[in-house]
């Protein structure tokens, strides 16, 4: 499409797509005078889906305070699933896996730990019956969101009609169910719902705005996870001198590791494989204000929708050369690889940043890292690596295709 109408492109009644990189400080930047778009209106109220600017800023602060008191204390809990990761990865060594279920498995308990202070058991393969139906609930609405996100008001209609029964009404009432245990426990872990709870009116209001908020705890830290890792782990069986340069990094740095601690070149692996592949395809949609906005010449009226695809901003040439090449390098020792370091932003940029950043990162190098000291990643006999990224899906979050790898003890390929 930008190749055939350049980089503003009408695609709606009152949609414009911009794929300039110019463009992004102004519509998603700290000083940008545009709101959230209508998408936002959907489902319950959350830190996420709100368009109130102002209620935004003070429910921020109040997220960015529990991350805060609560991230020392997520190092064990990471840590500990990826134990259970480690122990079942070493039962089926060598083995085909499925390689997006058991990352999805690992950062649901993650995510699920770090909101409700106990892991539903994926990973371990120890999960309930119930945990399991929450899970498939949860991926599959998220995939189905990838339609329905271009048609906000069908959600929010789907969202009364399931209310009474259904897939929503499950997920919706687990959460509840969490929720109200969290509530229960007094002087209970420091954890990130603990903390959000002492600092929520205990009344039907702000109850209901925790409710929302641990939805947006499982899903949005989870699906991202899991498909950022996805992405790592098939990019370094691909280029497995990659997986042996970041054995090496570790074990040289092995005395003083510490998931919080970055690598250079397993962190220019993970950001990397984050470029050509974000976690997060939506557009995050704008509103343009009242006066309008002039972005390089081109005058935008006011009241329009605005979206900036971050998959494209990526691959843009005129930000990265090679833009569809998978070079790490880029970001440790031939920097002039990146032309525009802005046009890179996996956690999104300005008031609407992602408070978890911190959090991801530490997952990201806790796995990888502890992974690939143990195991070679290899793919089967026939994989086609074309067909694969062709097979990747736009359903909101990034969708990863299923694909069989197996974990082999290090050093035996």
């Amino acid at each position: 499409m930008q190749k055939q109408y350049g980089d503003y492109v009408r695609t709606g009644p009152r949609e414009l797509t911009i794929f300039d990189p110019g463009a992004l400080q102004a519509l998603l930047g700290p000083q940008s005078k545009t709101t959230k778009g209508p998408f936002y209106d959907i489902l319950d109220k959350s830190l996420n889906l709100n368009r109130d600017r102002v209620w935004h800023r003070q429910r921020r602060n109040v997220w960015d305070n529990a991350y805060k008191k609560s991230l020392p204390y997520a190092t064990p809990q990471i840590e500990d699933v990826c134990d259970r990761l480690l122990d079942r990865l070493r039962k089926v060594a060598g083995k085909p896996l499925l390689l997006l279920e058991i990352m999805t498995y690992f950062s649901y308990d993650v995510m699920c730990a770090l909101a409700f202070g106990k892991p539903p058991g994926y990973t371990a393969g120890e999960s309930s019956a119930d945990a399991e139906h929450i899970l498939n609930t949860l991926t599959q609405g998220i995939s189905a969101m990838g339609i329905m996100y271009h048609m906000p008001w069908l959600m929010n209609a789907l969202a009364v009609l399931t209310s009474l029964a259904g897939p929503m009404k499950d997920w919706t009432d687990w959460s509840v169910s969490q929720v109200k245990a969290r509530m229960a426990i007094k002087n209970g872990p420091v954890d990130l719902m603990g903390e959000l709870i002492k600092n929520t009116s205990d009344d039907d209001a702000g109850h209901a705005l925790l409710y929302g908020d641990s939805r947006l705890i499982i899903s949005a830290g989870s699906e991202t996870t899991s498909s950022a890792l996805t992405f790592v782990f098939m990019h370094l069986a691909l280029y497995p001198h990659y997986m042996r340069a970041i054995r090496e990094e570790h074990r040289a740095n092995l005395s003083d590791y510490h998931c919080s601690t970055p690598l250079p070149l397993l962190d220019a692996v993970i950001n990397e494989s984050m470029r050509l592949w974000p976690s997060i395809f939506f557009a995050t949609p704008r509103v343009t204000p009242p006066e309008g906005l002039t972005i390089n010449g081109h005058f935008i009226p006011g009241d329009m929708i605005v979206q900036i695809p971050p998959f494209s901003l990526t691959r843009d040439a005129r930000s990265f050369v090679r833009p569809d090449d998978f070079i790490p390098e880029r970001w440790t020792t031939k920097p002039e690889l990146i032309l525009n370091r802005s046009a890179f932003f996996p956690f999104l940029i300005g008031p609407y940043s992602c408070v978890g950043k911190t959090l991801a990162y530490m997952e990201l190098r806790s796995v990888i890292r502890r992974v690939i000291n143990e195991f070679d990643v290899i793919l089967p006999e026939g994989f086609v690596a074309e067909e694969y990224w062709d097979g990747v899906k736009d359903h909101f979050t990034a969708g990863p295709p299923k694909q069989e790898v197996s974990f082999v003890p290090a050093g035996v390929f």
